[in-house]
């Protein structure tokens, strides 16, 4: 059997239900021959498997081999929050959020807002204490975020200093409380995504 006829059927006994052998013929077709494509469907049926470390691992190499490929960073987002990982999957989801076609571009783009709403910029994933310290609220708090760690010593420096003088100023007025505010977080879950190439690469 040809190398790619046997990547097709591979696929097609995946979408049959018949994961096992399905694992099979694409893993033999990877061996025989590598595409980011083989990769990430390699790992979906990982996931049928309930092998998330080896979906993990299958993810990440079709990524190595094709940094652009929308559809692999979004499944390797979603597995990434199954496990709770959500801080690290942000930038996957962003990734397949802005890359994915309708309607998978909305499932993500979902998914990619609850899991920001649950991950708050504090000083310890920043480096940046105070007034800096800030929720992601936009499509450019990535951007924002890695500009406020390769500039985290001077705005320390910076927000240390209004910190000192909003403090003095405090002294010299009444003092007001403020009660917190709890910001709960919606859940969901997403369903894991996988596109098969139909011609080999």
């Amino acid at each position: 059997m040809r190398n790619q006829e046997q990547y097709q059927q591979g696929v097609q006994l995946f979408h049959a239900g018949q994961i096992e052998e399905a694992a099979r013929l694409i893993g033999e077709a990877i061996q025989a021959e590598e595409s980011t494509e083989r990769w990430n469907d390699w790992a979906t049926v990982q996931v049928a498997r309930e092998q998330i470390a080896e979906a993990e691992h299958g993810y990440r190499r079709a990524l190595e081999m094709s940094p652009t490929n929308a559809q692999a960073a979004a499944n390797l987002g979603v597995i990434l929050v199954s496990q709770g990982r959500k801080a690290e999957a942000l930038l996957y989801l962003a990734q397949g959020a802005a890359g994915l076609n309708e309607p998978e571009r909305s499932t993500i783009a979902r998914l990619l807002e609850e899991c920001r709403a649950e991950q708050p910029i504090t000083a310890a994933n920043t480096g940046v204490s105070g007034p800096a310290a800030i929720r992601p609220t936009t499509a450019l708090d990535l951007f924002i975020l890695k500009t406020l760690r390769e500039h985290a010593e001077a705005i320390h420096i910076i927000t240390t200093r209004l910190l000192a003088l909003q403090e003095q100023a405090e002294k010299a007025a009444p003092q007001t409380i403020v009660a917190p505010r709890t910001v709960v977080a919606a859940r969901s879950t997403s369903r894991m995504l996988s596109r098969h190439a139909k011609s080999g690469k």
